[in-house]
């Protein structure tokens, strides 16, 4: 099975299908009506309907499946026959109907779901954060797969890399335990961390964990066990200090104290490693199993019996109090800090760690559970799946469409409170969040599909007429390269380069749209297309006059005049009302300065929340400071871009405004013009 080519034959199916394994044989895989569908049961008080958008296959997967009556996987999800089991999976879904106090329609959610179309949940201990599935059936189980937390309150969530967060955020957190785990007991004294199925993502989570402790004392080192197909890849990302095949276990010093992590499950690998280190294997680590079908007893071992790894042993001793535990909300943000990093190395290695494939269909689904199984699936790829109706989901053309935008439910996240002060204005906004225009998403995705042809001004020429894209790019590289020296890229284009094309593509992979996101509030549209209008004749504007003054810094100037009024576009998006009526009054009130009503209404000014933004997210800071209005030097630069800014306001309804003249004899100042050939000048340019 190819990447990128599962669904070329879509099998007939129903329409809200689920996946069923036989528990005794896991080839045994069939679709059928997913139970907790609308059509197959009514919602009673207390429980809420998930409609599951996209979903994450892994190795992982196998290993649940493996396990399945071991560690009680398969009580996550029962069938109604006991022979079969719904796989667990990690994904993405949206509460489409509630009778939960707390849990409105509309919330999007992370969690753990059943491989299909619908989650049927009986909500409890609900918080701003999230809640937890409190069914009967899932009493007694691990309290992490039974909470699920909304999107738009998880730190953790960044909406253009949901891919790989579903591909790598519930692996990364038993990596980090494990490295933990054998931090926690000195690795037993053992010189080297012998793991196995070394190019599986959990091992290479692992595996970049313990780099981590490279050159601190008793750091071990770090050996990779896999297959022929499976070494060059995993060699060349450098997480090993080296790496050798299965059958290459012979030829290591078999005196060299050793732990063994083991996430292949292969009872013949871990017979291997016993007999070969004996005594020398200090500690063996049974995790998963991805060899599946070679799994076997242990009664006959030589060295120490291997241990089930316990992660939620681990997390309960590091979430309690010290000296032993950090408490909850430090291991919560240890794991974040170190994941983050993880994703970075992910998210920008050249060639690609892991590359997000998106699937849509049974078929599809099944042939990679199939490949998954027999081991012929690709370590590079994350497989990223949907069963649902795909203009739910993902959209796009053709069966093999790689990476798409999720068309999301409109919003319900809107405030009609302003908050009290600008820290918490600004806690309102990310960068990660922030939706762009169905345009350029659609643009993007066509570019997708042809990514080897793509370079960086064709992707300027989609993202340079979209304000919020072109904030989404510069924070992302300022994220990237924070404390790292260097000049930085002012402009989209520059961004573009340093980034490198495969690696954008992967940041912005999922992208949420303003239209999805305020289509049930046409009025809010409506004021942030004006907005949007005005912003891009101002920037038209400003390159104009660069380009007249012969300035150097002309994209620049352009991008500081889109970008002057984001604030403006963002009070739409997120508190629509209050953006409202800062509008009725002014239309009102002609005379009413916008400093004075934003004061009144919002208890700041707009400005102050914009420049607070870019320097919090530390976009360039020749744009930070050609957006400065209250500058105390004004360079003809900064002046460019101010009067840019004015005329395009003033002109909004036409050219007859008593403001213009005075606009067009400081224009003329600034370039050098006669007040005539400047009012032409500016005609010229607003009818391009």
């Amino acid at each position: 099975m190819a990447a990128g080519h599962f669904n070329e034959h879509p099998m007939p199916l129903a329409a809200n299908p689920r996946l069923f394994i036989a528990r005794a044989d896991l080839r045994g895989a069939h679709l059928a009506a997913d139970p907790d569908a609308p059509a197959s049961r009514s919602l009673r008080p207390g429980e809420l309907r998930l409609r599951i958008e996209q979903f994450a296959l892994t190795s992982n997967n196998v290993t649940y499946a493996g396990l399945g009556d071991e560690m009680k996987y398969w009580q996550f999800f029962p069938a109604a026959d006991a022979a079969l089991g719904c796989l667990p999976v990690w994904g993405f879904a949206t509460v489409v109907e509630s009778q939960a106090e707390g849990v409105v329609e509309g919330r999007r959610v992370w969690g753990f779901l059943p491989a299909g179309t619908h989650l049927v949940a009986q909500a409890a201990r609900v918080t701003p954060a999230g809640f937890s599935d409190a069914a009967a059936h899932r009493q007694g189980l691990a309290a992490v797969y039974n909470r699920y937390v909304f999107c738009d309150a998880d730190p953790g969530w960044t909406p253009e890399l949901e891919g790989l967060q579903a591909v790598l955020r519930p692996l990364f957190t038993t990596a980090f335990l494990i490295d933990d785990f054998l931090a926690d007991h000195a690795f037993f004294g053992a010189r080297q961390v012998l793991l196995s199925s070394a190019s599986s993502k959990t091992a290479l989570a692992t595996a970049f964990c313990l780099g981590l402790r490279r050159g601190t004392p008793g750091a071990p080192a770090i050996v990779g066990l896999t297959s022929a197909g499976n070494a060059e890849f995993t060699r060349s990302l450098g997480c090993y200090d080296a790496v050798h095949l299965y059958d290459e276990v012979p030829a290591l010093a078999p005196g060299t104290a050793t732990v063994y992590v083991d996430f292949a499950g292969s009872s013949a690998v871990r017979l291997g490693v016993h007999g070969h280190f004996g005594q020398a294997l200090k500690y063996s680590s049974a995790i998963g199993g991805t060899h599946w079908s070679e799994q076997g007893s242990d009664s006959a071992l030589p060295g120490p019996r291997p241990t089930v790894f316990l992660g939620s042993a681990q997390a309960a001793r590091r979430a309690g109090p010290p000296p032993e535990g950090w408490g909850r909300a430090a291991l919560e943000q240890r794991v974040a800090q170190a994941r983050r990093a993880f994703v970075d190395r992910v998210g920008t290695a050249t060639p690609p760690w892991v590359k997000i494939v998106h699937a849509q269909g049974g078929e599809a689904l099944l042939n990679a559970w199939n490949a998954l199984l027999d081991g012929r699936a690709d370590a590079r790829t994350g497989l990223m799946f949907s069963l649902g109706d795909p203009s739910l989901a993902a959209e796009g053309t053709g069966p093999a469409l790689e990476a798409r935008r999720v068309r999301s439910a409109p919003a319900t996240d809107f405030i009609t409170r302003a908050p009290r002060d600008l820290a918490g204005w600004m806690a309102l906004f990310k960068p990660e969040t922030l939706p762009v225009l169905a345009s350029t998403a659609d643009a993007l995705d066509e570019l997708r599909l042809n990514e080897d042809a793509v370079d960086a001004h064709m992707l300027t020429d989609v993202i340079a007429s979209d304000p919020l894209m072109t904030l989404k790019v510069l924070a992302h590289l300022a994220r990237l390269r924070r404390g790292r020296e260097g000049s930085e890229a002012e402009t989209v284009t520059a961004a573009l380069l340093m980034l490198g094309i495969p690696p954008f593509f992967r940041a912005f992979e999922t992208l949420h749209t303003v239209e999805d996101r305020l289509a049930d509030r046409p009025e809010a549209l409506e004021g942030f297309a004006a907005v949007l209008r005005r912003a891009r004749r101002a920037a038209r504007f400003a390159i104009g006059f660069a380009v007249h003054r012969m300035d150097n810094d002309a994209p620049v100037i352009h991008e500081a005049a889109l970008l002057h009024d984001f604030a403006e576009l963002l009070l739409w998006l997120r508190a629509p009302d209050l953006a409202a009526e800062i509008a009725r009054r002014q239309q009102a009130d002609s005379t009413l300065r916008s400093a004075a009503v934003q004061r009144e209404l919002l208890n700041i000014e707009l400005l102050e929340l914009e420049h607070a933004l870019m320097k919090a997210w530390r976009l360039p800071t020749l744009l930070v400071d050609f957006t400065d209005d209250h500058a105390k030097a004004v360079g003809p630069q900064m002046r460019n871009v101010q009067l840019a800014i004015r005329v395009a306001r003033h002109s909004t309804l036409g050219w007859d405004n008593a403001a213009l003249p005075d606009d067009i004899q400081d224009i003329s100042e600034l370039l050098n013009l006669g007040p005539e050939p400047t009012a032409r000048l500016l005609q010229e340019i607003d009818a391009d």
